[in-house]
């Protein structure tokens, strides 16, 4: 089966070297792990047994940041690397300030996760979430370095646990320690005799939290909303726009305002939401004090990176994925206690399960249900109490940063 994996993976890198001619993602993936071991080796100058935190891409590195701004808070001394696989992390967060060097993860192959783990030597390996490279993991091992995962999540559906898995199960086993989300995931590591499992929570929720602390301020949404109620779609995808449309032109929807911010904003889709919503929309990007002389109802973010300092400004949310593979983050705008709505495809996240469940948050699968369900939101107590149920929700699952470092404190002090 090793045999197999390694060919796997050197078929993967070929396919994305292949890839890279035509396409701008795999040029970056090839371009930015050229020469890979000079860089680090240059790197490493400044460094000194290094705690190394993995993460995928930026979702996972988000998981991992609260973590990470806690160990330099509470040991500045500590130096940090932090790798990426997915140039969507890295190309974003290549210069982020509390990490002594970013770069790439070299492809899992022996010879580079020998020099790999030759030139940084870290005293200390974390991986949040996702991301268990089988070499890379041996490597760690075999030179008797901690090695944690933290935020990790665990489904009966997922390849460890298939009939062709043990091979990849055994490779758990590894981890001197799982920080999982949920208790599901630890009965399920138990159950195929996993033991080293502690249910901490999703970091996550520290560091939505922790935006929501910093408090952003969006002066030109203040004065695009004013006093009227407002729903903002966040991270939407077309299918999610077409049912938002549809409440949109309902007499339910009279007198609230709409910000849509759209997962992707390539022109031509920004162009097809202008047309539908006519002269009723401004853009962001052009949304200028005259505007507010005649007001429009409808704000359309052509912008990334500010959706999370929206969502304060909101009296609801729908969140958008739901229609496809899943929904996006649901913790940026329920930190505020604003209800929350989306679509079908939302099991993937425990927030999200367990504020259906006890009506905190609400799924919808077509336009009518989710006309529904924002009549049932504009009632004063049904609001109130949904806000409620949020509210305790949060309190209840913050603090997972805190549980984790309490955890690893005697292999950082080493």
């Amino acid at each position: 089966m090793k045999f197999l994996y390694d060919a796997i993976i050197r078929l993967y890198g070929l396919g994305i070297f292949i890839a890279h001619f035509f396409n701008k993602k795999a040029k970056l993936w090839v371009t930015g792990r050229r020469n890979w071991s000079t860089s680090l080796e240059k790197a490493m100058h400044n460094m000194n047994q290094p705690i190394w935190f993995h993460c995928a891409s930026l979702g996972e590195f988000e998981q991992g940041r609260p973590l990470i701004e806690q160990l330099k808070n509470q040991y500045p001394n500590k130096h940090i690397l932090i790798t990426f696989f997915s140039p969507s992390g890295y190309e974003i967060r290549k210069n982020y300030p509390q990490a002594n060097h970013v770069c790439y993860l070299p492809l899992d192959l022996v010879k580079n996760t020998n020099l790999f783990l030759d030139i940084v030597k870290p005293s200390l390996v974390i991986f949040v979430k996702y991301e268990f490279w089988v070499n890379f993991i041996s490597s760690i091992k075999k030179r008797k370095i901690p090695l944690f995962l933290i935020s990790g999540r665990f489904r009966n559906d997922q390849y460890f646990f298939k009939s062709y898995g043990h091979f990849f199960k055994k490779n758990l086993s590894l981890f001197d320690h799982f920080f999982v989300q949920n208790l599901s995931s630890k009965k399920l590591l138990n159950k195929h005799h996993i033991s080293q499992v502690t249910p901490t929570g999703d970091t996550r929720m520290d560091r939505v939290n922790q935006i929501k602390l910093e408090g952003k301020k969006l002066p030109k949404v203040e004065r695009f909303i004013g006093k009227s109620p407002c729903l903002i779609v966040g991270s939407s995808w077309p299918k999610d726009e077409q049912l938002i449309f549809k409440l949109f032109q309902h007499p339910c929807f009279k007198n609230w305002k709409l910000i849509i911010a759209p997962h992707e904003i390539q022109a031509n889709k920004l162009d097809a939401l202008q047309k539908q919503y006519g002269e009723r929309l401004s853009l962001w990007s052009t949304l200028e004090k005259r505007d507010f002389k005649n007001m429009t109802s409808v704000l359309l973010i052509d912008t990334i990176g500010i959706l999370s300092s929206i969502y304060p400004y909101g009296t609801l949310a729908f969140i958008g994925g739901g229609f496809g593979k899943a929904i996006h983050n649901t913790q940026e705008a329920f930190i505020h206690e604003i209800p929350v709505i989306f679509g079908p495809k939302f099991q993937q996240f425990d927030e999200a399960v367990d504020l259906v469940l006890q009506n905190g948050a609400f799924t919808v699968s077509n336009s009518k249900e989710l006309i529904d369900t924002f009549i049932k939101l504009k009632e004063p107590t049904f609001y109130k109490d949904t806000q409620m149920v949020i509210k305790n929700y949060i309190s209840n699952h913050l603090g997972a940063t805190e549980k984790i470092l309490s955890h690893l404190k005697p292999y950082i002090t080493k």
